[in-house]
C-alpha cells in the first residue's frame, strides 16, 4: 500500500519529538528515521515516542560502514546492523538501509566481497525479524562517501547476485534522478525497489543539488507514473536537504512537496490495478 512519509533528514532543524508532532499535523502517513537523530535520542526513548505517535515508522537510515571508512571495524558494523534490525522490528519498521562504506584503499573486488559477506551474515537476522535490507546507490559526488554503489545498474547486479528475496534497494531520486539510462529502463528494476525517495535536482557548479519538487530537472511525472503503472506498491518518502533548500522552513518544504505529490499522483494510486 503506497503512503507518503518524510525523512528526518528533511527536518534536520527539528528534534525527534518535534518531527512526530509536526509531521502528524501536516497529514503525513509515516516517518523515515535518520541515524543521527536516532542515536541522539536513544533507542528506548525513540520507541517510547513512536509508540505514542500516529505516524508509522517506515525505515531506519542507515547502518553499515563495513569497509571501515566510518572509523569502526567490520565486526562493530555487523553488531550495530544486527541491533538496528532488531530495533526496526520492535517499532514495526519494515526496512533497514545498509551502506557498505567507501572503497577507501580496498580494491573494487575486495569492497564487493566485504559487502557480500556482510549481507550473508545479516540476511538470516533480517528474515528472523521480518525486515528488508535495502542498499542505496549514492551519487559519486555525494560528500558523505557512504558507499561504493553509485548506480542503479550496479546495485541491481549486486542484489541479483545475492539471490535473497529480502535484499532490495532504495531509489532516491536525489542520487539517481539524473541517471537517464536507468530511468529509461524502470521495468527492468522496479521489482527490486522497496522505497522511493522523492527529490528534484538542479546542477550547480557541476554538482547535483536538491531543490523543491517540480523546480528541478528530474522527470518526476514520467518516472513516478511509470513506477506506479508498473506495479510499485511501496511507500514514497520526501527527502530534501542541502544548499538548494536550506533557506526554506521544513513546514513550507513539506507542505509544498505533499501538495505536489497528491495533485500529480494520488489519482494514479487510486486507479484499479
Amino acid at each position: 500500500m503506497n503512503g507518503l512519509s518524510v525523512s528526518q533528514r528533511t527536518t534536520s532543524q527539528w528534534s525527534f519529538e518535534e518531527d512526530l508532532v509536526f509531521l502528524s499535523q501536516a497529514g503525513l502517513d509515516g516517518i523515515g528515521l535518520w541515524r543521527r537523530k536516532l542515536l541522539e535520542v536513544g533507542e528506548d526513548k525513540a520507541f517510547e515516542l513512536l509508540s505514542e505517535s500516529s505516524l508509522k515508522p517506515l525505515y531506519l537510515d542507515w547502518t553499515g560502514g563495513f569497509t571501515g571508512s566510518q572509523g569502526w571495524s567490520y565486526r562493530q558494523a555487523i553488531e550495530e546492523a544486527q541491533r538496528f534490525i532488531e530495533f526496526a522490528s520492535r517499532i514495526r519498521a519494515s526496512v533497514v538501509i545498509l551502506h557498505s562504506g567507501a572503497r577507501g584503499r580496498h580494491t573494487f573486488n575486495h569492497s564487493r566481497r566485504i559487502l557480500r559477506d556482510a549481507i550473508k551474515e545479516l540476511v538470516p537476522v533480517a528474515k528472523q525479524y521480518g525486515v528488508i535490507l535495502a542498499l542505496e546507490p549514492v551519487h559519486p559526488k555525494d560528500p558523505e562517501e557512504l558507499t561504493y554503489l553509485q548506480t542503479i545498474a550496479e546495485t541491481v547486479e549486486f542484489i541479483t547476485g545475492a539471490n535473497c528475496d529480502n535484499v532490495k534497494f532504495v531509489c532516491d531520486l536525489g542520487h539517481v534522478g539524473l541517471d537517464s539510462a536507468a530511468l529509461e529502463q524502470i521495468g527492468n528494476w522496479v521489482s527490486h525497489v522497496c522505497l522511493v525517495q522523492l527529490a528534484d535536482l538542479q546542477v550547480m557548479d557541476g554538482h547535483p543539488v536538491r531543490v523543491p519538487l517540480g523546480s528541478g530537472v528530474v522527470p518526476l511525472n514520467r518516472v513516478l507514473t511509470q513506477l506506479i503503472k508498473l506495479g510499485y506498491k511501496g511507500p514514497f518518502d520526501i527527502e530534501m536537504w542541502g544548499p538548494g533548500v536550506s533557506s526554506r522552513q521544513p513546514h513550507e518544504l513539506i507542505a509544498q512537496a505533499r501538495e505536489f505529490f497528491l495533485r500529480n499522483f494520488r489519482p494514479l494510486l487510486s486507479e484499479p490495478a
